[in-house]
């Protein structure tokens, strides 16, 4: 997640906006974090803090390891919905209610699940709450548009992003301890802090009352790993129209980088989808040291993306992308290693190494973005919609595979299969050319 102060990833120096847009005068500082933002602050706790610990220690226990994976990849599955939820929201004007709708089927689902984590109708409950937490994510970025002239979207956007890696942290935290009295009421609570947030955007969400402008917004998420909870990537007004720009993968270098991508996130989506269940078995790390690892890489996270994003302008997009799939890769590799031989402290160094995993996703996920609007041989937001569609199409192979792996062969093939396909994506980077300046949008 950028910091509020830096310049937009990937959009051209904006012109001197119309004076019916523009910026208010020096002194008069406008207040770009408003109150429906804990509403997303308590999003984040939810999804990305509590769902990713307790979920897979409660899905193994009803259904094994395979079964812990699948329930993560409905969960993501759910996030391909983003494109319909831009759509309604732009065509009828229903920000606030399906803001608000879908917290309230986020809190449906966890509670579902959490008396009904095994069977067909726990997928379809994880399926549900990973749609209801893309309606949530997109039309917050569409408010924020629909309300504010676009020279204040992306401090704007920067602050909500803020608020819900913040939110994040705090729930990774509370996962920790909630792992200890178990997971059911680690998700039972999880629905109340969705209820929570339905309630806060009903009462503080304003719907708009003017035309939307026509955008792109290009902004890294603020969590360690994407999927359905925190504001997208992209969010174009027209996603509908992203889907049915797939043929660009197939064109140019976007459609070498789109493999990459997608090797990218399938590899580390293995990982993440067993995380806090492969940490207890095979180095006895408890569910609430793997959660306080974890919230801790993430919350020193937050700060990487401004980094990564003047290291993009200065040395090349293509360079930076290169550096955070290498570190990656080697993050899951030393895991790999210490899984296989148990050297002494090795529980410590497969928390160390998966901090590695977690801080690298800033280069990537900047660089990444970048990348997808540069490269795309049409425009520039249909280039970002295939991205996200890339993107949440490996986390569903991904969460599905390591699952399958896991049961099947063993926490060590998994971590190898991780680790492949991570180093299969590094090799499509080093193969992308950087004679260009691909960090000018």
């Amino acid at each position: 997640m950028t910091a509020p102060s830096t310049q937009p990833l990937l959009t051209r120096p904006l012109r001197a906006p119309p004076p019916s847009q523009a910026a208010p005068a020096a002194g008069r500082r406008p207040r770009f974090v408003e109150p429906w933002y804990l509403a997303c602050a308590l999003h984040g706790a939810a999804v990305s803090g509590l769902a990713p610990i307790l979920l897979p220690l409660l899905a193994s226990r009803a259904g094994g390891r395979a079964w812990a994976g699948y329930i993560m990849a409905a969960l993501n599955l759910g996030g391909l919905s983003s494109p319909l939820w831009g759509h309604l929201t732009e065509r009828y004007r229903l920000h606030r209610w399906l803001l608000a709708g879908g917290l309230a089927v986020m809190t449906l689902g966890f509670a579902g699940l959490a008396g009904a984590p095994g069977g067909p109708l726990a997928l379809l409950l994880a399926l549900g709450a990973g749609a209801g937490s893309a309606a949530a994510s997109t039309v917050a970025a569409l408010l924020v548009v629909a309300h504010h002239p676009r020279p204040e979207w992306d401090e704007r956007i920067g602050w909500l992003q803020t608020s819900y890696g913040v939110g994040q942290v705090a729930g990774l935290a509370a996962a920790g301890a909630l792992s200890r009295l178990g997971p059911r009421a680690g998700l039972l609570l999880g629905g109340g802090v969705t209820a929570a947030a339905a309630l806060i955007a009903l009462r503080t969400a304003r719907a708009p009352g003017r035309a939307l402008h026509a955008l792109t917004l290009a902004q890294p998420p603020a969590r360690a790993e994407p999927g359905p909870g925190g504001p997208p990537r992209a969010c174009r007004t027209r996603g509908l129209a992203a889907l049915r720009r797939l043929r660009l993968l197939g064109r140019s270098r976007f459609g070498l980088f789109a493999v990459g991508i997608l090797c990218a996130f399938s590899g580390s989506s293995a990982l993440y989808a067993l995380y806090p269940v492969l940490m207890r078995d095979t180095f006895a790390v408890s569910p609430a040291l793997a959660a306080g690892g974890f919230a801790v890489a993430t919350g020193l996270g937050l700060g990487l993306y401004a980094r990564a994003g003047r290291l993009a302008a200065r040395c090349g997009a293509v360079r930076v992308l290169r550096l955070g799939a290498g570190l990656r890769a080697a993050g899951v590799v030393a895991i790999l290693v210490a899984a296989a031989v148990h050297p002494r402290g090795g529980g410590l160094a497969a928390l160390a190494s998966f901090g590695v995993v977690v801080l690298a996703y800033s280069p990537v996920s900047v660089a990444g973005t970048t990348l997808a609007a540069a490269l795309a041989p049409g425009p520039r937001g249909a280039g970002l919609g295939v991205f996200n569609a890339v993107i949440a199409v490996a986390c569903v192979v991904g969460g599905v595979a390591g699952g399958w792996v896991a049961a099947r062969l063993g926490y060590v093939a998994l971590l190898a299969l991780a680790a492949a396909a991570l180093t299969a994506a590094l090799v499509v980077f080093l193969a992308l050319p950087t004679a260009r300046r691909d960090a000018a949008v």
